[in-house]
């Protein structure tokens, strides 16, 4: 009965991650890459500073309210509609070094394994916690990385840009 159980748990959580991940694909593969020259430079400005040869493509979304990365193969960086107008240059330039930290550290892959094991452990409230903790930990080393990218006279700067992301 444990082993059923189990089981059950194990296929309704993974049905509702393939169901809410395949929704959001279907929502953003949509929507345009961005071509602003502006954003397109502020991009190779970042890739470049953070030793990458290619730039990853930008899209301009109403499907999320903070950037993020989005997919394993193609990553591209999802910026919400709502921020980018109210930003100025150098908030959209932390915000890619930050996004770029992600993407250099392979944060997606990373969190794809441990929703992974978190859908094999469902009945375990330890790895949920252990889970929500690593994203916070994984945040935080992103924001480290950011700041080691950046001169000292930016560390304020970029906390400004956390605090207007809020």
């Amino acid at each position: 009965i444990l082993a059923m159980l189990w089981f059950v748990g194990v296929l309704i959580l993974m049905i509702l991650t393939i169901a809410t991940n395949l929704r959001f694909y279907l929502l953003v593969r949509r929507e345009p890459f961005v071509s602003d020259a502006r954003m397109s430079k502020l991009m190779q400005e970042c890739t470049r500073k953070m030793g990458f040869r290619r730039n990853l493509p930008i899209t301009i979304t109403n499907c999320i309210d903070a950037p993020c990365l989005y997919g394993i193969v193609r990553p591209r960086l999802l910026l919400p509609q709502s921020l980018v107008h109210r930003l100025n240059d150098e908030n959209i330039r932390h915000i890619f070094i930050h996004e770029l930290s992600h993407y250099k550290r392979n944060d997606i892959l990373i969190n794809w394994l441990a929703v992974a094991a978190q859908i094999v452990h469902w009945f375990n409230p330890l790895i949920w916690y252990s889970f929500a903790r690593m994203r916070e930990d994984c945040e935080l080393a992103c924001d480290a990385d950011t700041l080691s990218s950046l001169m000292p006279e930016e560390y304020q700067s970029y906390g400004l840009s956390i605090i207007s992301l809020l």
